[in-house]
């Protein structure tokens, strides 16, 4: 990915990771995929994390900029995910949400 448009703004994507989990820790399951993206402003950096989880069939998201942590709300998660998508970057189907 190269942009992505977030609150409005066409942010540069510096760099992107996603990755799919699935397995077992401590007797318990584990099966999501994780989306982070690293975007720069002319000013900013920030850094968007965003888990897909298939077990409890749920989605949360955070930012980190100018210094806070801040949580994402599930309209702005399905739209990053929905750019990802377009892009045909998309781990597995999160139809379910």
């Amino acid at each position: 990915m190269k942009k992505i448009n977030l609150y409005g703004n066409n942010l540069k994507v510096n760099r992107s990771n996603f990755q799919m989990m699935k397995g077992i820790n401590n007797n318990e399951r584990y099966n999501f995929d994780l989306y982070e993206l690293e975007l720069k402003t002319l000013l900013v950096n920030q850094e968007i994390s965003i888990t897909v989880d298939f077990i409890n069939h749920e989605i949360e998201g955070n930012i980190v900029k100018f210094g806070g942590w801040y949580d994402l709300e599930k309209e702005e998660i399905m739209s990053i995910l929905n750019q990802i998508k377009q892009e045909n970057k998309i781990l597995r189907s999160f139809d379910f949400i």
